[in-house]
């Protein structure tokens, strides 16, 4: 539909806005934003002036999260374009197969100036009380290597829309499915334990 289509600069050309086209508007593109309230309703207009795109390109907010992702979902399975915002880890961006735009990197001071580059990234962090590293010190050592990326988290997020299933599932689905992953955080011996743990699950 948009091979071609690598870049938010990209976007300029006049093909793309009428490939996204607003309905209301068809002088102008669409760009789906986020629920009301959420930083995003602020600073996508704001991105989208900074990258030249404000004379081209609308934005409307999605009512909600589950609005965005109907309106993504629906476009998606009809073969429709859609242009939009998302975040992640998500469950949709690990069911279907999405494109990100590339953007400048984050820059702190682009960013406080007017927002035009890529959002900053979170990290998260696992925290425990003062004992926990005495009472179960193997643990606290894998807690010390976890590290998991956004893409496999959006398939285990898929994984538990899809089947409807607790995080618990989940979980057992990650451990028989990303062994390449969770095994570098842990003991061969201990591998083996939560492989024979999982087997039948």
């Amino acid at each position: 539909m948009a091979p071609d289509l690598k870049t938010v600069f990209d976007l300029e050309d006049p093909k793309y806005m009428e490939l996204f086209a607003n309905p209301e508007n068809k002088n102008k593109g669409l760009v789906l934003n986020g629920p009301p309230g959420w930083e995003c309703e602020i600073v996508i207009p704001l991105q989208i002036e900074a990258y030249g795109l404000a004379e081209e390109y609308d934005t409307l907010n999605a009512g909600s999260s589950e609005g965005l992702f109907a309106s993504l979902k629906s476009a998606y399975d009809k073969g429709e374009p859609w242009l939009g915002y998302l975040w992640g880890p998500t469950w949709i961006a690990g069911a279907l197969d999405l494109t990100l735009l590339e953007e400048p990197a984050y820059d702190e001071d682009v960013w406080d100036d007017n927002y035009g580059c890529a959002w900053p990234s979170v990290d998260l962090f696992i925290a425990s009380h003062t004992g926990f590293v005495d009472k179960a010190p193997d643990v606290a050592e894998m807690f010390t290597k976890w590290e998991l990326d956004t893409a496999t988290l959006d398939e285990v997020l898929a994984y538990m829309n899809e089947t409807g299933g607790e995080p618990v599932d989940a979980a057992v689905w990650f451990l028989k499915n990303k062994e390449s992953i969770w095994t570098k955080f842990v003991t061969s011996e201990a591998a083996n334990k939560v492989k024979e743990a999982v087997a039948d699950m």
